[in-house]
Protein backbone atom coordinates (compact mmCIF):
# COMPACT_ATOMS: atom_id res chain seq x y z
CA UNK A 1 0.00 0.00 0.00
CA UNK A 2 0.96 3.07 -0.97
CA UNK A 3 1.40 6.02 1.46
CA UNK A 4 1.13 10.40 0.75
CA UNK A 5 4.27 11.68 1.97
CA UNK A 6 3.62 15.63 2.89
CA UNK A 7 6.50 17.87 1.81
CA UNK A 8 5.74 21.00 4.35
CA UNK A 9 9.18 20.64 6.03
CA UNK A 10 11.40 20.70 2.75
CA UNK A 11 9.48 23.58 1.33
CA UNK A 12 10.06 25.71 4.43
CA UNK A 13 13.50 24.81 4.15
CA UNK A 14 13.72 25.97 0.58
CA UNK A 15 12.34 29.22 2.11
CA UNK A 16 14.13 29.23 5.37
CA UNK A 17 11.64 30.01 8.18
CA UNK A 18 10.75 28.02 10.60
CA UNK A 19 7.36 26.19 11.24
CA UNK A 20 6.04 28.39 14.03
CA UNK A 21 6.57 31.69 12.47
CA UNK A 22 5.08 30.13 9.22
CA UNK A 23 1.97 28.76 11.23
CA UNK A 24 1.51 32.73 12.56
CA UNK A 25 2.06 34.36 8.93
CA UNK A 26 -0.51 31.24 7.70
CA UNK A 27 -2.75 31.35 10.46
CA UNK A 28 -2.61 27.79 10.79
CA UNK A 29 -2.42 25.93 14.01
CA UNK A 30 1.35 25.34 14.71
CA UNK A 31 0.36 21.79 16.18
CA UNK A 32 -0.94 21.30 12.59
CA UNK A 33 1.66 22.60 10.57
CA UNK A 34 4.14 20.08 12.83
CA UNK A 35 1.64 17.48 12.45
CA UNK A 36 2.11 17.77 8.63
CA UNK A 37 5.77 18.13 8.52
CA UNK A 38 6.05 14.99 10.48
CA UNK A 39 3.42 13.06 8.39
CA UNK A 40 1.43 12.29 11.41
CA UNK A 41 -1.64 14.01 10.05
CA UNK A 42 -4.92 11.68 9.78
CA UNK A 43 -6.50 14.41 7.98
CA UNK A 44 -6.33 17.39 5.98
CA UNK A 45 -8.35 20.29 5.71
CA UNK A 46 -8.85 22.07 2.12
CA UNK A 47 -8.62 25.19 3.54
CA UNK A 48 -5.94 24.98 5.33
CA UNK A 49 -4.04 23.23 2.16
CA UNK A 50 -4.81 26.34 0.61
CA UNK A 51 -3.76 28.53 2.96
CA UNK A 52 -0.54 27.02 2.91
CA UNK A 53 -0.15 26.90 -0.76
CA UNK A 54 -1.14 30.64 -1.05
CA UNK A 55 1.35 31.91 2.11
CA UNK A 56 4.57 29.88 0.67
CA UNK A 57 3.82 31.28 -3.04
CA UNK A 58 3.68 35.09 -1.36
CA UNK A 59 6.94 34.13 0.39
CA UNK A 60 9.06 32.98 -2.05
CA UNK A 61 7.65 35.89 -4.29
CA UNK A 62 9.10 38.27 -1.16
CA UNK A 63 12.46 36.66 -0.88
CA UNK A 64 12.90 36.73 -4.89
CA UNK A 65 12.94 32.44 -5.60
CA UNK A 66 10.88 32.77 -8.67
CA UNK A 67 9.44 29.37 -7.82
CA UNK A 68 5.68 28.67 -8.10
CA UNK A 69 4.61 26.01 -6.00
CA UNK A 70 1.20 24.07 -6.42
CA UNK A 71 -0.41 20.79 -4.88
CA UNK A 72 2.35 18.50 -6.36
CA UNK A 73 5.12 20.33 -4.92
CA UNK A 74 3.48 19.90 -1.66
CA UNK A 75 2.16 16.25 -1.86
CA UNK A 76 4.23 12.72 -2.88
CA UNK A 77 2.82 9.81 -3.68
CA UNK A 78 5.48 6.53 -2.55
CA UNK A 79 4.46 2.96 -3.15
Amino acid sequence: MGKLVIRLGDILEELNINPYKFSQIAKIRHSTVYDMINNNSKSLRIENIEAILDTVNELSKEIGTGKQYDIQDLFKYKK
